[in-house]
């Protein structure tokens, strides 16, 4: 009994060394697959950004996981056949719902399509509504994306801005020490098959002023008391580091956000 009792308790161990091995290998595999992911949602965001006369323009992601639902992009519109040879910049920021690769992989569908309608040279409220469509096919009932979208012109003076579903935007005024607060102008994307009409928001942009995108990430995250870090503490950042450089002011937040949830 003594002898068959060693061998059962080693061919157990070694089906369980064995399992281990197995479990060990598929988690290895695992995290080679998620960061092939990553380094390929990282290489959808812009590695130049463009550059406007009078103008200074800062952006950056930071995944709370190796993969995330939140994108950004910057792409230059193409001018007319014979005409100059650009006409602005479009200008997105997307959060779908969740985190991992599946809000990933629908952040980069939506950039690829967007990539196209521009190109096709479609305005902000003319691609909302095929966007929408397409997403509204391929989600799952329980996702959406909500998205703002922007084009800045050629000389960098004004904005055009639409939001479906991202919000708060944040217009700060230098001229007289105000930050304006901009709601979203629809409901998120891949919701409801009918969006309501909407037309970009027209934003001046005067000498000093801060246009200001930021995903739920800055303004959601909590203290160790769970307050939120909100618009009025984002307000206070801005006004403090107003006349720093654009990459300087967004450093300043990302500081100030490791700062508040410690």
């Amino acid at each position: 009994p003594v002898v068959a009792s060693a061998i059962t308790e080693g061919q157990q161990l070694a089906l369980a060394q064995e399992s281990m091995r197995a479990g060990l290998k598929t988690l290895l595999k695992l995290e080679r697959d998620l960061q092939i992911a990553s380094q390929i949602q990282r290489a959808t965001w812009p590695r130049e950004l463009p550059v406007h006369p009078g103008l200074e323009i800062a952006a950056a992601a930071h995944p709370a996981d190796e993969t995330g639902g939140d994108g950004y992009d910057l792409v230059p519109i193409p001018g007319a056949v014979g005409g100059p040879a650009g006409s602005g910049t479009f200008l997105f920021l997307a959060d779908a719902t969740g985190h991992g690769i599946g809000p990933a992989l629908s952040v980069t569908q939506l950039r690829a399509m967007l990539r196209m309608a521009v190109r096709s040279g479609h305005g902000l409220a003319e691609m909302l509504k095929p966007v929408n469509d397409q997403l509204c096919a391929d989600l799952p009932g329980n996702r959406f994306i909500t998205a703002w979208f922007g084009q800045l012109d050629a000389d960098g003076r004004g904005l055009e801005s639409l939001s479906a579903g991202q919000a708060p935007l944040l217009h700060y005024h230098a001229a007289d020490d105000r930050l304006e607060v901009f709601k979203a102008d629809v409901p998120p994307l891949g919701l409801f098959p009918v969006l309501p009409a909407a037309k970009p928001r027209r934003i001046e942009l005067a000498a000093g002023d801060l246009w200001v995108v930021l995903s739920d990430g800055f303004f959601e995250a909590t203290d160790p008391a769970g307050e939120e870090l909100g618009v009025e503490r984002i307000g206070a950042v801005l006004r403090r580091c107003r006349a720093r450089p654009a990459v300087a002011i967004l450093a300043e937040l990302r500081a100030e956000l490791e700062r508040f949830t410690a």
